[in-house]
């Protein structure tokens, strides 16, 4: 298990040993956003096809409920991404 913040996340700004099965992701005020569970890359599990959040490269766009509420609550869910 990796823990990480989002704009950590965000930004690519981790390794990855393998894939992973759990992980939770952080804001920079370390409350928890989300806890899950995925068998492909996590950055593929949350902006990659049929992600949580479509990056519009100047926007992000929640595609599930978790992805609506993080961006939605931009910035406090990321303290300035």
């Amino acid at each position: 298990m990796i823990e990480i913040t989002f704009r950590e996340f965000y930004e690519l700004k981790y390794q990855e040993d393998g894939l992973h099965e759990l992980y939770v992701v952080k804001n920079d005020l370390c409350e928890i956003l989300y806890v899950g569970i995925s068998s492909q890359k996590i950055w593929d599990r949350w902006f990659g096809w049929s992600g949580h959040i479509f990056d519009g490269g100047d926007f992000l766009d929640g595609r599930s409920s978790v992805g609506e509420k993080i961006v939605d609550h931009l910035p406090y869910s990321v303290v300035s991404l």
